[in-house]
């Protein structure tokens, strides 16, 4: 596992993306990015920990790789 350091001060950001970049996919036409940020002295309580907690309690395990397409059906939680 790579260990993120950074300075207390410093704006952590995330993105991610979508879907596949030429709409190749008929049943989800889409393409787009997705991201979140925090200061870093927040970002354990802000972003980390509640990821993990999310996916311990529905996808297996917080050490769990987790990619959308892999979900099936969703509940409302």
């Amino acid at each position: 596992m790579i260990e993120l350091t950074v300075q207390p001060n410093c704006l952590v950001f995330f993105v991610d993306e979508t879907g596949h970049e030429t709409f190749a996919d008929p049943n989800f036409p889409v393409y787009g990015f997705g991201g979140c940020a925090a200061l870093a002295t927040k970002m354990d309580i802000e972003i980390r920990n509640p990821w993990r907690t999310m996916k311990d309690r529905h996808f297996g395990g917080a050490e769990s790789p987790l990619h959308a397409g892999d979900i099936g059906q969703l509940s409302p939680e």
